[in-house]
């Protein structure tokens, strides 16, 4: 007797998240195995994401690094739109974004519309939700942008396992949901006054709409693999009635905070990040915490940054109810590589040595560190950028996969430094030549900047590495030689070169 199943397309294997740095790809990944053993971090930026926050807390300049890392490592072919339904964005300001955080010339982006930001004087709501969905559509139904990640597929009949095949990721974003207005409604609004009965009305129908968006969102989203982030208002809810029950929308959010969005946004996000608190990043004596250079070091109450907190309270991929805290610089936006930093020395120096006032990274001990340099270092030095990285993730994955990871990989980072160069491996090769995020396979030349070029390396391929349950598919046996690399993703082919 045979199995008796259903005759139907199952979904794919793997829902790739998006690599984007400064701490959102630990909590919200998992490490899942390439076809040359190595390990993926599939984490980072979902199909569909919600930031939450009071107003000037940094939640757009959030969501916009997000979208611009993530599209940058997909590479050129990759796109983003905006839909500005408060009409504030200025584009030579998210062009400073695209710079600092891509490297990339972010007026090239918004000339070539790889970033385009349209809104509500242009377009109402539902014009704008039609094309947007006619794009998704589009997207879904074509075979033509089908592109090669690097997580497995399912073996095949014959038992044979290949790369997964997906849609070309593209990204949106809709900031915010909260302000989201069709036609019909402004309509309504102009035609009543304030105080009218319809203004209920009008409330109804424009909450209505919003849960359609964001139901109609989500299905297209995942079918035609277009990374949505929906950003959304909250406000003190007040309880006029002593004797109402306590409803709580999720667990972790306080009875008296009310997000100004349909109950399906936090229902239906992969992940939903709360921007709890802003405040300056200074020293007590009201210096810049961490200076761009030696020229602004003593200089007071210099605003630049600010500390962010956010607090994650929905997750589908990862742990709930922790807590992330990024550097926001008013004339750079997110800072990813000093946040990073800033949290290994709120972990109690981890993966740092000397004292708290000169000190170096144990897995780059040649480099000199202070805070008052540590920024401009930051800028100037990608082997730094590459081993802040490294260290932090291992923060973060000691700290929030506590039993996870098996013991025999777990080691402190001195003797993941001192045993990976006891094994004949190069530090200054394995900080210089590789980046931890993947990316797409077959990615045309043209398509690819300098980093694509780089070799895969994750955090969890070291600590294999220490204990010899790993070695580069792209390095010889020599633990020297770089192997030619003819692709561009997580895993590349191996090809015998020089």
């Amino acid at each position: 007797m045979q199995m008796i199943k259903m005759n139907a397309t199952p979904t794919l294997p793997v829902k790739p998240f998006i690599n984007v740095g400064c701490l959102f790809d630990i909590p919200t990944g998992k490490f899942l195995p390439g076809l040359h053993g190595e390990s993926i971090l599939n984490g980072g930026l979902s199909p569909i994401e919600g930031i939450v926050g009071a107003g000037n807390f940094g939640k757009s300049t959030i969501a916009h690094y997000r979208n611009d890392v993530a599209c940058h490592r997909m590479g050129k072919l990759s796109s983003i739109t905006v839909y500005d339904t408060e009409v504030n964005i200025q584009e030579w300001k998210i062009a400073n974004y695209v710079n600092k955080s891509t490297g990339e010339d972010g007026l090239e982006w918004l000339h070539d519309q790889r970033l385009l930001v349209t809104d509500k004087a242009v377009y109402s709501g539902d014009e704008w939700f039609d094309q947007f969905k006619e794009y998704m559509d589009s997207k879904k139904n074509s075979k033509e942008i089908t592109i090669t990640t690097p997580f497995r597929d399912r073996p095949d009949k014959d038992g044979k396992v290949d790369y997964m095949k997906y849609k070309m990721p593209t990204f949106a974003l809709i900031d915010s949901i909260s302000n989201f207005q069709t036609k019909d409604v402004t309509k309504m609004r102009d035609d009543a006054s304030l105080g009218d009965k319809e203004g209920n009305t009008i409330s109804m129908r424009q909450g209505g709409q919003r849960a359609r968006l964001i139901n109609e969102t989500h299905y297209y989203s995942f079918a035609s693999a277009t990374y949505v982030t929906m950003v959304a208002h909250i406000k003190e809810k007040i309880q006029m009635d002593p004797y109402a029950p306590n409803f709580k929308v999720l667990p972790s959010v306080k009875n008296n905070i009310r997000i100004i969005a349909p109950p399906d946004f936090t229902f239906l996000t992969n992940n939903c990040w709360w921007v709890m608190a802003s405040t300056p990043l200074i020293t007590s004596d009201k210096t810049q915490q961490y200076p761009i250079n030696s020229d602004d070091k003593d200089i007071k109450d210099l605003k630049d940054l600010n500390l962010v907190t956010l607090y994650q309270f929905r997750s589908k991929n990862g742990p709930s109810d922790i807590m992330i805290s990024i550097i926001l610089s008013l004339k750079e936006g997110v800072l990813a590589s000093l946040s990073e930093f800033h949290n290994l020395k709120l972990n109690n120096d981890f993966g740092l040595s000397g004292n708290k006032q000169n000190y170096h990274l144990d897995i780059y001990p040649e480099k000199n560190l202070n805070r008052n340099i540590v920024r401009s270092e930051l800028d100037n030095d990608s082997k730094l950028r590459r081993a802040v990285n490294i260290t932090s993730e291992l923060c973060q994955m000691y700290k929030l996969w506590n039993g996870e990871i098996p013991s025999h990989l777990c080691c402190d980072t001195k003797t993941l430094y001192e045993d990976i160069k006891k094994l004949g491996y190069d530090w200054d090769m394995l900080l210089e030549k590789t980046r931890g995020w993947w990316t797409l396979e077959d990615l045309p030349e043209e398509a690819k900047t300098e980093e694509h070029h780089l070799h895969f390396l994750s955090t969890m391929d070291l600590l294999k590495m220490r204990v010899g349950e790993y070695h580069p598919y792209w390095l010889a046996e020599d633990k020297v030689t770089i192997l030619d690399n003819s692709s561009s993703g997580g895993s590349s082919k191996k090809k015998k070169g020089s």
